[in-house]
């Protein structure tokens, strides 16, 4: 699965771009709608000097690490108090930001999810190009409850999360323990956030493949992904560690301008991911090229979930579907293959004899005939053959009609 995701999120890195484009607008948004909801909280920080620790932190980082943890609680501390002492004056201003950072925020993350996968979608399924401005458009009411019930789903994730690092900085106290026990943290979120992926996998494919509502796509996306929840899970681990780290290893030595790549590359693995774990489970033929098709199969011992060529036993008795590429010939039966299939881009041959099976043919070699000797002088005619004269050589005459009398 973690193979074929790659795949796929490579051949469509164009939608990339335009996921990027769609988090920026959006972005620029939101971040306006918070700091226009928060300004008086800013007003208030910035009387009691807390954007100064804020700076002595970040300097304290680089001058002398030992001390970045106690740092790191007074500034904590800090903002906590002030918070906590101004709830009565600004509970509305809460409550205005937790609207736009937490739910409009999300839903319309969850909407850039929904419309990436709408266009990944038609290019596993159909080999077709969508426009991610026309599915955004088209797919927006269905997107639209998707993100929602997405964010009723994803609470406990978060607040299990949040209570991970509540955790951590009780625990941390001193340099050391906050750097040992910085690892077991990022364990711990890197397993729930795969968890979380593992459960959503298959609510959007449904969604997109199939004509139900969006409460029985959560309930038949997990009937699908249960019977190999252990695999999916570990393929998602896999794939957030390594967006973990790509994304970590991008932005620190590039000072964060890598991220405008990595982070909507991120998004874009992860609708390919869900897509290719609810085609593999429903073992259904997907694209991922051009002139690449996948065929699921059913697991069994030493045959692989996703395999491009067929078993030995319809290789038999069916004629084959070659899926040419530049490297390699790719087996597919002809019998099971989409429907918007364009017949153009698939050659069909039919199974071609083993050496043991040809016929094979032996040739003796003719005899030589011996060629008489020649004769020089004409043989002589017999007593019974005459030559024939020149009035035999003649035309007959015509005979001549009667005289009538």
């Amino acid at each position: 699965m973690f193979k074929n995701t790659c795949k796929v999120t490579t051949n469509n890195f164009y939608i990339v771009w335009k996921a990027f484009l769609y988090m920026f607008v959006c972005g620029l948004a939101v971040g306006a709608l918070g700091y226009v909801t928060l300004l008086p909280l800013f007003q208030k920080l910035q009387e009691v000097g807390w954007f100064g620790q804020v700076n002595a932190f970040f300097t304290t980082m680089y001058t002398s690490p030992k001390e970045v943890a106690e740092s790191f609680a007074d500034t904590s501390s800090m903002l906590g108090s002030v918070i906590l002492n101004n709830t009565h004056a600004f509970w509305w201003n809460y409550l205005l930001f937790a609207i736009v950072f937490c739910v409009l925020y999300n839903v319309l993350h969850n909407i850039n999810i929904y419309t990436i996968g709408e266009v990944v979608n038609s290019q596993m399924s159909s080999n077709i190009k969508d426009s991610y401005s026309n599915k955004l458009v088209v797919s927006l009411k269905k997107s639209i409850g998707y993100s929602f019930v997405k964010l009723l789903v994803s609470i406990p994730f978060w607040l299990l999360g949040f209570c991970f690092f509540y955790f951590y900085l009780l625990l941390a106290k001193s340099f050391l323990s906050s750097i040992l026990l910085l690892s077991p943290l990022l364990l711990l979120w890197m397993l729930l956030a795969s968890l979380h992926i593992t459960v959503l996998s298959g609510v959007m494919p449904c969604l997109i493949n199939e004509q139900i509502s969006v409460r029985k796509s959560f309930g038949r996306g997990f009937d699908i992904i249960a019977p190999m929840f252990g695999r999916v899970f570990s393929n998602a681990f896999v794939l957030v560690l390594i967006m973990f780290l790509v994304n970590l290893v991008f932005g620190v030595f590039t000072l964060g301008a890598a991220l405008v790549v990595t982070v909507p590359c991120s998004i874009v693995a992860v609708s390919a991911f869900q897509l290719v774990t609810y085609y593999t489970c429903t073992r259904r033929r997907y694209y991922i090229a051009e002139n690449m098709i996948v065929e699921p199969v059913v697991r069994t011992k030493g045959v692989k979930v996703a395999s491009l060529q067929i078993s030995p036993a319809q290789e038999q008795q069916k004629p084959l579907v070659y899926a040419q590429s530049q490297t390699a010939v790719y087996q597919a039966e002809m019998q099971k293959l989409p429907e918007p299939l364009a017949p153009s881009k698939v050659l069909v041959h039919h199974v071609k004899p083993e050496i043991e099976q040809m016929p094979t043919y032996t040739f003796a070699p003719q005899p030589v005939k011996q060629q008489a000797p020649a004769i020089l002088h004409k043989p002589a005619l017999k007593k019974a053959e005459k030559p024939e004269t020149k009035q035999s050589l003649q035309k007959p005459e015509k005979p001549t009609k009667p005289e009538n009398k």
